[in-house]
């Protein structure tokens, strides 16, 4: 690779997961998260394990637009959409930090956490696109859910 171009990349890019800031345990076993991006902001990723199957919920934006007013995000409103890097990272982070494989066990992702999925949908397919990759981490289609609580009402109008 050119020189040139690695140091535009150094430059235009970051490559590596969120850092750990805190992780909170259950006595279930669920795992919650506050992971801390490159530029310093934080969003959350919860594993809910189970007997036959694994489901990591991951986030969408650092904060969210949409007020409702079941949600402590949106309190925040909203800071900035995730990279789709950074949604894949949340899935990257959390199955490092818990040794799933996907060979091993069924893992689920759902797009619940922070932010509202729909409103950052190119990023959204283009995770969701890396994450089902046989290169990739080989998730099956079925595995992924990003259901629209905030906007669904808003769809009628």
């Amino acid at each position: 690779m050119p020189a040139a171009l690695r140091r535009e990349l150094g430059e235009r890019c970051t490559v590596g997961l969120p850092q750990l800031d805190r992780r909170f345990e259950s006595i279930d076993g669920t795992r919650r998260y506050l992971l801390r991006l490159s530029d310093g902001r934080t969003i959350e990723a919860v594993l809910m394990p189970e007997e036959a199957r694994d489901t990591i919920c991951i986030s969408t934006q650092v904060g969210c637009p949409v007020d409702c007013k079941f949600c402590m995000t949106a309190l925040m409103g909203l800071e900035r959409n995730l990279t789709a890097g950074e949604i894949v990272g949340q899935v990257l982070y959390v199955a490092k930090d818990n040794g799933l494989v996907q060979a091993d066990r069924r893992i689920n992702i759902v797009m619940m956490g922070m932010g509202e999925p729909l409103l950052n949908l190119a990023n959204v397919l283009k995770a969701t696109r890396l994450l089902l990759d046989p290169a990739g981490m080989a998730l099956s289609p079925g595995a992924s859910r990003s259901p629209p609580p905030g906007l669904s009402p808003r769809w009628r109008n």
